[in-house]
């Protein structure tokens, strides 16, 4: 029997354990959702294309593994460009498949073309256009591109004359080497340890690719090093233990920044610039720094660091128990954080942002929270304790408003029984809300929080902070609860701080998607802004 180009891309995926492709197809991709269904693979149609790559790559970033999403030309294809950079941003491994014009109709002027290769290089790792003679190589080499470090978007265009045309290529498979993992020589480590007398760690989001976080929480308490994490490597060690400092993500965080500043030693371990700029924590370029990552470093201001480049688990083993236990020297820093974020607050309009981490800390255990962008991001960041990896997690790279909602419900895919909670905006859930209906047709019972200000509450701060007074980023009220129930989702909305655990409570025993309607009181930005 001929099989045909579509044909060979399910089975390529399939054959990977891609179970499930998030996307809306078109006229131009009638042979691979055929295909897809031929196999198995579940199509799970969103009402937006940024939305489903939001959906797959949040789930890849839970789990690991590649996620998948589809559109068609033209439009459909440059509306997922946005969720294309965040995965390469945020390091999900995310495969980006667009239905593409046969070669011959690939001329300017033409109704629904622009050059797809030319826009997705920009924001992927690679992009690719399939042909009868490389489908299967493609496919595949696509496919491990997205999880070879640093793990990002790869760009697939799928031409419509291709996808019905019979596979014209022969591939053997190669079975995989077992390489042995790179342990570079750590001796210039051990001995800038054992001199080191205010050493400090620095987590990346690499730590939890590798799944190395038990030998970086063997290496922190070996040898008595405080820690902090970026906002995307939070949880590797977890808030209740007497060495973490919680996180970092902005200059105007004080206190752990105060540590960076008193440490005479960092070491960023799988650490990605861009999740917090070296020129923020090493604004002369002075501190000595130990890289120890899956990466080299990469060319940004500030960061001139010793690079030890190899596998993370193996490279902490090398160096436990090289320093004499000794007193956490950032004690009295971590101390301090604690009393910060342990402050009560009056709230002058609305439910007081701090009130509402305190109510869900103190609630929430084993789920998962995923943030949308916004000041409700920073508050989060700052106050909520996160006690494991991937328990909070924030989109740090490209940092696009409206991922929150199609995020949640990419990680309640990827973890059935886990309960997922989206924290978003009103601004934010206003771009994806109509995703709430997906999770209503396919049986996603995620919860939202919507801290409502009916503002652009962040950008609306920044403006007063730095210029002064400006009334442009206020909306008139938008009735969220009523929203969520149009589209078959179950809306709340809560008045008082106390009511905050008993509405997740029910949220949690919905079988349906729960929007939670909260009056924010966004008053004192200027606190996590100044």
């Amino acid at each position: 029997m001929v099989e045909l180009c579509s044909d060979a891309v399910a089975k390529t995926l399939k054959k990977n354990g891609i179970g499930r492709v998030f996307g809306i197809p078109g006229g131009e991709t009638l042979h691979i959702v055929d295909a897809i269904a031929s196999k198995d693979i579940d199509l799970v149609i969103t009402r937006q294309e940024n939305a489903a790559a939001f959906m797959a790559l949040m789930g890849a970033r839970y789990c690991g593994k590649t996620g998948v999403c589809l559109t068609t030309i033209g439009p459909g294809a440059t509306n997922v460009v946005m969720g294309a950079g965040t995965a390469t941003l945020d390091f999900a491994p995310l495969l980006v498949l667009t239905g593409e014009l046969p070669a011959s109709e690939r001329t300017h002027p033409r109704k629904q073309y622009v050059n797809q290769n030319a826009i997705f290089s920009a924001v992927c790792k690679a992009s690719y256009t399939l042909s009868p003679s490389n489908t299967m190589s493609i496919c595949e080499e696509a496919l491990k591109l997205t999880t070879t470090e640093r793990p990002g978007a790869v760009h697939v265009a799928l031409p419509t004359d291709v996808m019905s045309s019979p596979v014209a290529e022969s591939i053997k498979r190669r079975d995989k080497e077992n390489v042995p993992p790179v342990i570079p020589d750590m001796e210039y480590a051990k001995r800038c340890l054992s001199d080191a007398e205010r050493p400090l760690a620095l987590i990346g989001a690499g730590v939890i690719r590798a799944n190395a976080g038990e030998s970086v929480r063997n290496f922190i308490h070996d040898n008595s090093i405080p820690a902090l994490h970026t906002w995307q490597g939070t949880g590797v060690v977890p808030f209740q233990d007497p060495f973490s400092l919680h996180n970092i993500g902005l200059a105007c965080n004080r206190i752990p920044l105060e540590a960076m500043k008193e440490a005479d030693l960092i070491i960023t371990i799988g650490y990605d610039e861009q999740e917090f700029q070296p020129l923020i924590w090493n604004p002369k370029g002075d501190k000595e720094v130990l890289h120890i990552s899956r990466n080299p470093p990469q060319e940004v201001p500030c960061y001139h660091p010793q690079e030890f480049v190899g596998d993370i688990r193996g490279m902490m083993e090398k160096l436990k128990g090289i320093r004499k236990p000794t007193p956490n020297w950032a004690s009295s820093i971590r101390e301090e954080y604690q009393r910060h974020i342990s402050l009560e607050r009056e709230s002058v309009r609305g439910v007081d942002p701090v009130a509402v981490v305190k109510a869900m800390a103190s609630f929430i255990t084993d789920d998962v929270l995923v943030s949308d962008v916004g000041a409700h991001m920073l508050w989060l960041a700052e106050y909520l304790p996160c006690q494991r990896e991937n328990a909070v997690m924030i989109s740090n790279g490209m940092i696009p408003m409206g991922i929150g909602l199609p995020g949640a419900m990419g990680v309640k895919f990827a973890d059935p029984k886990r309960n997922c909670i989206a924290v978003t905006g009103d601004a934010g859930f206003m771009m994806t809300a109509a995703e709430l209906r997906t999770a209503v047709e396919h049986d996603t019972p995620v919860t939202v929080m919507v801290w409502n200000d009916s503002a652009l509450g962040l950008i609306e701060s920044r403006h007063r902070l730095s210029i002064g007074e400006l009334d442009v980023y206020r909306f008139k009220n938008t009735d969220i609860p009523r929203i969520a129930d149009s589209l078959g989702a179950i809306g709340m909305r809560i008045e008082r701080t106390s009511e905050i655990p008993a509405a997740l409570e029910e949220a949690r025993k919905n079988k349906l998607p729960t929007v939670i309607d909260i009056p924010i009181d966004y008053s004192r930005n200027r606190e996590i802004l100044a």
